[in-house]
């Protein structure tokens, strides 16, 4: 007598779990930074690092609105807050306008910076698996170290505004040289290229967002 094997069909979701994938990178991040980035470096990802893009411009937006309102409380004196073309009359207008702005600022930033490593990596250097969505997951997995820094600046301000500078700055040196390093491990790219490459990404990035951005706002 023969007997029928029923097979058991699993289903396995492919649906990506961006809130678990956010708290690890968040638990990891600081503790093995470059792997981190290379391990969520990930084509796969890339919509994973739109997000985490996202929620740091939106923090920074947060943050920075509540810096001019802190540094207009503490002086009383009209603040003109030049990157962003925002000056003192800004603060009468709504809080959803300061942190749009900053928020866009931030985006073509981090966009800037994705498209650009994407072009060293792709079109000129050729590596073999290099993918904008890729570079895309990569800028939004560094990002984090940025949200975590802003959010840590941003209550620090209350406390003490020298230290909360410091943190900023000494959180902006790390996020740098994870970012680098991140970036070279992920592509494996040639040694003696990617400090060129990194460098020119940071300037175009910086040219954008200080020079080209001011104008189209202005």
């Amino acid at each position: 007598m023969e007997k029928e094997e029923k097979k058991e069909t699993v289903k396995v979701s492919n649906n990506p779990d961006y809130v678990k994938d956010g708290l690890d990178i968040v638990k990891e991040i600081f503790k093995k930074p470059v792997d981190t980035i290379k391990k969520y470096a990930k084509t796969n990802n890339f919509v994973l690092g739109l997000i985490l893009i996202g929620i740091s411009s939106l923090l920074a937006g947060i943050v920075s609105y509540l810096a001019i309102k802190e540094l207009f409380s503490a002086s009383g004196m009209g603040f003109y807050y030049g990157m962003m073309g925002i000056s003192s009359g800004a603060l009468k207008d709504s809080a959803f306008k300061i942190i749009i702005t900053v928020m866009l600022y931030c985006v073509a930033y981090y966009a800037v910076i994705a498209s650009m490593l994407h072009v060293f990596a792709g079109p000129l250097f050729k590596v073999k698996d290099a993918d904008i969505k890729k570079s895309f997951a990569l800028v939004g997995t560094a990002s984090v170290i940025l949200s975590v820094v802003v959010l840590l600046t941003g209550i620090l301000m209350y406390v003490n505004v020298t230290l909360a500078v410091i943190v900023f700055v000494l959180g902006s040196m790390i996020y740098n040289y994870a970012l680098y390093h991140g970036y070279f491990e992920s592509f494996e790219i040639d040694k003696n290229k990617v400090i060129y490459a990194f460098v020119c990404t940071i300037a175009v990035a910086v040219f954008v967002v200080g020079y080209i951005l001011p104008k189209i706002f202005s």
